[in-house]
């Protein structure tokens, strides 16, 4: 009795998660996500590891994090990290040029 109850809630249910199926493929499979992969691979392979990531903490996490977002970001601009510190500089003074006036 139990297997004719799951096959009917399985033949019930079958568009509903074909659409599901169906969604995750298409998203998935598109270029543009595809692309998003393969920069998050490229600069996880520019990232060091932490020795033993199992054990890491709360805020190591958090580091790591920061630091990968930064890196997106760079590249994502064009910059490499020598260009994005003297563009700072560069906003810094306008801003404290802009303070003072």
């Amino acid at each position: 009795m139990t297997l004719i109850s799951n096959l009917w809630t399985i033949i019930w249910k079958a568009p509903q998660i074909i659409g599901i199926i169906r969604a995750i493929i298409d998203i998935t499979g598109s270029e543009t996500f595809q692309k998003i992969l393969e920069f998050i691979q490229d600069i996880l392979k520019l990232e060091p590891l932490p020795p033993n990531p199992d054990k890491e903490s709360e805020p190591d996490k958090q580091r790591l994090l920061e630091r990968l977002k930064k890196r997106i970001g760079l590249s994502m601009l064009k910059m490499d990290e020598g260009d994005y510190m003297v563009f700072q500089d560069f906003q810094t003074m306008k801003n404290s040029d802009i303070q003072q006036a």
